[in-house]
């Protein structure tokens, strides 16, 4: 697992420990919770650092004096050397220091200036899902005609045009989200996006209380306690000039405002609801590029609202057949499964041009096989999930029948199984069955 190591300096514990928090516990290492051996503490250390992808250097005046931050620092700049430290984040928490004032092998890292946890917290757990999907592969297939769209959304051809809002419109886990983070990433260089869902009944000072959680400087409870009373307090007007500003910080913190309508951005009819209008009219008029992205499910009618109609929109549609059959092939060759053309065609029948379907076709495939997979799909059987049955399950003679074969003949095709006597059907339920049991046997063993 990719992990973070946060040096710094006891002054800093109440934000390092809010930041950490944020993050998640199993990807930080603090020194404070983890190294509790008082006669191996600095072996401890070395070992943390050590198994650490980042290091996260909170520089404050306080902790470039410190000779136990000094070490941490000397102990990740060995092992960056080595290319196991692979990333470096510098959070200047003072704003009086420099690049300059740091050791000469940090200036050539990340930096961010900020002193509220949410920043420093997106930052840190983008760089490790960045390292995560580097070890996983994540991929993105096709979608040539939607990039398109979507630069020329965010960059216009007309220059003298200041586009500070954009629709995307898509059916949930289609990937809209990841389409807008990667354009917005290539072609305005922002380093990621930050999602606040509008949710039924939301209001202006809701949804600035929302985004001041994420980038105001709120540290504990009582701070953000504090802030939503002080939001409440406003005028409706005032509620939403201080969602303006942050809309704007976050921008200045190179991350892309994504408003995510979960029932309160857009009605039945795709016309903004009352209690949005003003927003979405107040942001209209921001002069800034791009600093917000509506992501909705339904087409916006913006027919008849001042400012809201010259909002480009752009469709995230189901992907093209043959951008399903090469999103299969690419996810099968990274878990190094076979499949054949009339594999692939039946995984992309049943995928239907959705990305989460064709994921979990290929996971299905590497957990039962080829032939379960393809061929339940034409009988239409679907196996139910693991948890729900695994506790009833009992072996039946036609169970038992095929258990002895395999054991004496294992590996066979499903097509000889099938040949052996009985249904499709019956034959592939018998084989997943198995093969459930087989996985709670595993499971059973390593508790």
């Amino acid at each position: 697992m990719s992990k973070a190591f946060f040096s710094h300096s006891h002054v800093e514990a109440a934000l390092v420990h809010a930041v950490a928090d944020r993050v998640g516990r199993p990807f930080v290492t603090i020194d404070y919770t983890d190294f509790y051996v008082a006669d191996d503490l600095l072996s401890a250390m070395d070992r943390a650092v050590r198994e650490s992808s980042i290091f996260v250097f909170f520089a404050s005046r306080s902790s470039l004096k410190s000779l136990w931050v000094n070490y941490e620092a000397n102990e990740a700049r060995f092992y960056q050397a080595l290319a196991r430290i692979r990333k470096v984040l510098i959070v200047l928490l003072d704003d009086r220091l420099a690049a300059g004032d740091l050791p000469p092998w940090m200036q050539r890292s990340i930096f961010m200036t900020s002193t509220a946890p949410g920043p420093i917290a997106r930052r840190v757990r983008e760089l490790v899902d960045e390292l995560i999907q580097d070890e996983k592969q994540s991929f993105f297939v096709g979608r040539a005609t939607e990039t398109a769209a979507l630069q020329a959304a965010f960059v216009p051809p007309d220059t003298t045009r200041s586009i500070s809002l954009v629709a995307v419109r898509g059916l949930p886990g289609i990937g809209r989200r990841t389409l807008i983070s990667r354009v917005a990433r290539d072609t305005l260089r922002y380093q990621g996006i930050l999602t606040v869902r509008v949710e039924s009944g939301d209001d202006p000072k809701a949804l600035a209380i929302k985004l001041a959680d994420l980038v105001e400087p709120v540290a504990t409870a009582d701070d953000s306690l504090a802030t939503a009373r002080e939001i409440e307090e406003l005028s409706t007007w005032a509620a939403i000039e201080r969602l303006s500003k942050g809309l704007e910080e976050a921008g200045n913190l190179n991350e892309l405002v994504v408003m995510y309508d979960e029932g309160g951005l857009l009605d039945n009819e795709g016309v903004p609801r009352t209690e949005i209008q003003p927003i979405l009219q107040e942001i209209c008029r921001l002069d800034r590029t791009l600093v917000a992205v509506l992501v909705t499910n339904r087409r916006p009618n913006f027919r008849g609202f001042d400012l809201l109609e010259d909002i480009p929109i752009v469709d995230v549609s189901f992907l093209h057949p043959k951008e399903v059959t090469q999103l299969l092939a690419v996810l099968a060759r990274t878990r190094e499964l076979r499949l054949s053309k009339s594999d692939l065609a039946a995984l992309n029948e049943q995928s239907r041009g959705y990305p989460p379907a064709a994921m979990a076709s290929v996971k299905l495939v590497e957990t039962y096989g080829t032939g379960i997979v393809t061929r339940s799909m034409q009988s239409h059987y679907q196996p139910r999930p693991l948890t729900r049955y695994l506790k009833e399950l009992k072996l039946d003679s036609s169970e038992r029948r095929l258990l002895r074969v395999l054991a004496s003949n294992s590996p066979l095709p499903v097509e000889v199984l099938v040949s052996l006597g009985g249904s499709d059907q019956a034959v592939i339920g018998a084989l997943t069955r198995l093969i459930d049991e087989s996985y709670q046997k595993l499971e059973s063993s390593r508790r």
